[in-house]
């Protein structure tokens, strides 16, 4: 099943294909994966995120939390009823050091991805910030950390955009480098 992308990227600012509205990404509102049963939101057009863990994602190394995936796909169908965008920040309680760890990380996150890829409420993920820190004052391009994130997201779901919270740029020395990039500031 091939969705077709209904945002894009223009001067890491988001808009809608169909009519160029530019999209508000800093009034967007942030759940917690444990806060999305309580979460009853009428609002039309409005842009969510969605923090998950890779913890509630992968309970062992390659074991997936499908029950989790599950209850996060009816969440995501719900909000694609009510025109509301979504959009996926991947987080974590660990600490990542090597590159088999993101490699995991990215794993997951894809195979997340993949139980919710019918949801056409999501736009894209977020560039994780354990990601953005291994790009700390580096270049980046096709050998960054970023972009491995993104080109494996890409295989399956070349309809999604990728956002970037600006502060963590900031934080990470890397804020002009991204603007050359088609990363969505939020």
């Amino acid at each position: 099943m091939k969705i077709e992308p209904i945002v894009k990227s223009e001067n890491n600012e988001l808009f809608y294909i169909s009519n160029n509205l530019k999209i508000d990404t800093k009034k967007i509102e942030i759940l917690n994966s444990t806060s999305l049963e309580k979460f009853n939101s009428d609002n039309k057009n409005s842009l969510i995120a969605i923090e998950i863990l890779w913890e509630n994602i992968e309970i062992k190394e390659e074991i997936y939390n499908e029950d989790f995936l599950a209850k996060l796909r009816n969440f995501l169908k719900i909000c694609e009823e009510k025109n509301q965008l979504t959009f996926i920040i991947p987080k974590t309680n660990k600490s990542i050091n090597s590159t088999d760890e993101i490699d995991s990380y990215i794993s997951a996150m894809v195979h997340a991805a993949r139980r919710i890829k019918d949801a056409k409420s999501v736009i894209g993920f977020a560039i994780p910030e354990e990601i953005l820190k291994k790009d700390e004052n580096s270049k980046l391009d096709e050998n960054s950390y970023s972009f491995w994130f993104i080109n494996e997201m890409n295989k399956k779901h070349s309809h999604y955009v990728y956002l970037a919270y600006e502060n963590f740029l900031k934080k990470f020395n890397i804020l002009e480098e991204a603007k050359n990039t088609d990363f969505i500031f939020y």
